[in-house]
């Protein structure tokens, strides 16, 4: 069969290596075009040594992406880079399908273009209706997995929740906070009720169960490379969470429910997202883990991508995972 040719621009940073990874070896995708600034005139195995005997190609300058082939474009770019490039697209006359893993078309953000938001399994729209795709936030992923069922069971308590995010989550450029001094060994919470994903949460929950969540979020930069895991603890009288998850995810293959809080190492190298809860009485704690990188972000895009060419969700993803 003919395989699609999909650009990704933003390649040489961690979230493009992860699609490359994902999509190096997808049987109905094909990887044909990468644009970068910084990278631009290297070979993917110059920027990515691991891929090197992998992938042979190199990465065009940003102002070619008008002049692209492919009949999707995925941008893993920085936030707030990515309305440009797609202005450009549009005004060059492009097409084909768009897939944003910043910032700058999710909720509630004004988009130039009919944006969907791609929390693949709590889609508003049908998936054949859909042609421009905001991924979402790593944080509100995991949040949302967790809170959407929830509040659709007619939860109306706080959510109390402290997550822990690995030091990928805050991309390839180095600063204070993410030089290795400071993140090992180290726990650091941040952003404490003003991170940028609690408003994206905040509408995208209003729209999908009529509601604004009550949230209570606590971002924590933790001493490891990639992952999320966290726990978000529920008030009295919150519903069954084994009811409410299984008849959620039933039919959900990317999400995992387990017999007790996850654990993180599962997940990473993974698009599966895990939850598990503990409950005692009146008192509820429900446990997220998934990779930020993953289910975060590449493979989560790559999940909604295969739901946007009509694919089953999980193609090229159930690759193996790092054990250890």
């Amino acid at each position: 069969m003919n395989r699609i040719p999909v650009a990704l621009v933003g390649a040489s940073g961690y979230t493009g290596a992860e699609l490359i990874r994902y999509l190096m070896g997808h049987p109905v995708f094909e990887l044909t075009e990468f644009y970068g600034d910084s990278s631009a005139g290297k070979r993917i195995g110059q920027v990515h040594p691991a891929f090197d005997g992998y992938v042979d190609a190199e990465i065009r300058p940003m102002a070619a992406i008008g002049t692209t082939h492919a009949e999707t474009v995925i941008l893993a770019l920085p936030h707030g880079k990515s309305a440009a490039v797609v202005d450009g697209l549009l005004q060059a006359g492009y097409a084909g399908k768009v897939v944003d893993l910043g910032n700058d078309f999710r909720p509630p953000n004004e988009a130039p273009a009919p944006f969907a938001y791609g929390l693949t399994e709590w889609m508003g729209v049908a998936w054949e209706e859909v042609r421009f795709l905001a991924n979402p936030g790593c944080f509100a992923t995991a949040l949302q997995l967790v809170m959407l069922p929830m509040l659709k069971a007619g939860y109306r308590g706080r959510f109390h929740a402290t997550l822990i995010t690995g030091s990928s989550g805050s991309g390839a450029t180095p600063s204070a906070t993410t030089h290795y001094s400071s993140r090992f060994g180290n726990l650091n919470a941040y952003k404490v009720f003003g991170h940028q994903h609690e408003a994206e949460v905040a509408a995208h929950c209003a729209t999908m169960a009529g509601r604004v969540p009550d949230l209570s979020f606590v971002p924590v930069s933790g001493p490891f490379v990639r992952g999320i895991w966290g726990t978000l603890l529920l008030d009295a009288g919150a519903p069954d969470p084994a009811r409410v998850f299984a008849e959620a995810y039933a039919r959900a293959p990317l999400v995992r429910l387990r017999d007790r809080l996850p654990e993180l190492k599962p997940v990473v190298g993974t698009a599966f997202a895990d939850l598990g809860w503990v409950r005692q009485g009146d008192h509820t704690v429900v446990g997220v883990a998934i990779d930020n990188l993953g289910k975060g972000a590449a493979g989560q895009a790559v999940q909604n991508l295969n739901r946007m060419y009509g694919l089953a969700e999980t193609t090229g993803l159930l690759i193996p995972p790092i054990i250890l």
